[in-house]
This record gives C-alpha cells, sequence and structure tokens, in this order.
C-alpha cells in the first residue's frame, strides 16, 4: 500500500481533526448543560440540542466514513474494520468522497477505487478485478518558435 501512502496519511490528519472537533462540542454541550453552581440550564436546551445535531449527524458521520476509508485503503475488510455492525455504512456515497478527498493532487489513483469496488468491499467483502492505475507521463514541452509549432501540427 506504498502508493496510498500520502492519502492514507491525509486521512490519518481528517481522523485527528474531526475528533478534536467532536471533544471541542462534547465539552460545549456539558458547558450550556450546568451553571457554574453546577445546577441545571433548561433555558440552554435549544442550543444544546442543535450541537448534539450537530455532533452526532455531521461530524459523528464524517468520522465514521473516513475511518472506513482509511482502513479500505489499508486493505483491511470491512468486516475487521465494523465487526459488530449487521448492516453496512448506509452512505457509501461519502465513503467514496472521503477516498477520493484523501488522494488529493494524485488524482490518477482515484480510477483504481471506483464506486462498485468500494461497494463490492462493504457489502459482500470481495475485491473486484479493477486496473492499476499508471501514472500520467508529464507533458512534452511546447516546441519554441512559429515555424516549429507549425511543424508540430502536421
Amino acid at each position: 500500500m506504498k502508493k496510498y501512502r500520502s492519502a492514507i496519511k491525509t486521512l490519518r490528519a481528517n481522523i485527528n481533526s474531526l475528533s478534536k472537533e467532536k471533544v471541542r462540542l462534547r465539552a460545549e454541550i456539558r458547558k450550556l448543560s450546568f451553571d457554574d453552581a453546577g445546577n441545571p440550564r433548561p433555558d440552554t436546551g435549544p442550543d444544546r440540542n442543535t450541537m448534539r445535531i450537530h455532533y452526532r449527524w455531521q461530524v459523528g458521520r464524517h468520522i465514521r466514513a473516513s475511518l472506513i476509508a482509511y482502513g479500505l485503503l489499508r486493505g483491511k475488510p470491512y468486516k475487521t474494520i465494523e465487526p459488530k455492525i449487521g448492516e453496512p455504512i448506509e452512505s457509501i456515497h461519502l465513503v467514496m468522497c472521503k477516498i477520493h478527498e484523501a488522494f488529493g493532487e494524485e488524482v490518477w489513483l482515484r480510477s483504481e477505487w471506483p464506486m462498485a469496488r468500494v461497494v463490492s468491499l462493504i457489502m459482500d467483502g470481495v475485491d473486484i478485478e479493477v486496473p492499476e492505475a499508471v501514472p500520467p507521463e508529464p507533458p512534452k514541452p511546447a516546441p519554441k518558435g512559429i515555424l516549429a509549432q507549425l511543424r508540430a501540427l502536421w
């Protein structure tokens, strides 16, 4: 998995920043729940509810998708990534986005991870045959001068 090393590193950093965001949100919810004397604050209920929804459905989903993408890029089967889950992740599209985001500059590697491969890995646990991606060749320098450019066209 050497060629995926930079993508794995990117995903690791993404997971780290999302987990810090989750810890920050948890601390803010706790701070809103009680006043300085330790008494409950029912007036902050709507704010806490909004933060919990963001904590659970936004940050949590992105962390899960990033962790699944991280495991798949490292060659781990889905059943070992999430052994206790009865049904696979509902948002396979989000996992695809995380994988493609992780490749960043190495866009040519995305062709090794089409949607069919990710779905097959998650749903059936079977990897399908995908042609290996070949890095693009660097462009040839343009000929200098008008006559050289005309000769290159013919």
